[in-house]
């Protein structure tokens, strides 16, 4: 079975964000939310790479393209959130997630599905913002192409 491109570069970013944090929990920095702005260094690379396929692919139609980062976006910020969901419960549920949430919302002892889903409306939103941002990138290099 062949994965698309869109999914493979959605497992990349789902790959790359599971590690950042695997491997800030080892090192104990977990508790700092400011670090966890890197995965948007993350699905930005995937993005990133699902665009240079396209192009090598020929693929210069700028809808096309807009559809496809972001549904490579989309995939990778999902299955990150259905791993973080699974994570919370496996280290203890709602307990853990009381330790770990303390002030990164402005509600107090969020349940896990309100976490989760304010961290996949955040991640939707940089998604947009990502996507266009990668646009940008590719469309001074489609006029020589043309």
């Amino acid at each position: 079975m062949k994965l698309t491109i869109e999914l493979r570069n959605g497992l990349l970013i789902f790959l790359g964000i599971a590690t950042l944090f695997f491997v800030m929990k080892l090192v104990g920095l977990e508790k700092i939310d400011s670090l966890r702005v890197l995965n948007v260094f993350k699905v930005y690379y995937g993005m990133k790479k699902t665009l240079e396929a396209n192009k090598i692919q020929k693929v210069f139609d700028f809808w096309e393209n807009i559809f496809s980062i972001f549904k490579t976006a989309l995939i990778g910020i999902s299955l990150s959130i259905i791993g973080l969901y699974l994570y919370i419960y496996l280290n203890g549920g709602q307990e853990y997630l009381n330790q770990i949430s303390k002030g990164y919302f402005s509600i107090e002892n969020p349940t896990v599905i309100e976490y989760c889903f304010g961290l996949y409306s955040e991640g939707i939103a940089s998604a947009v913002i990502l996507t266009f941002l990668c646009m940008q990138y590719w469309k001074p290099k489609t006029s020589d192409n043309i």
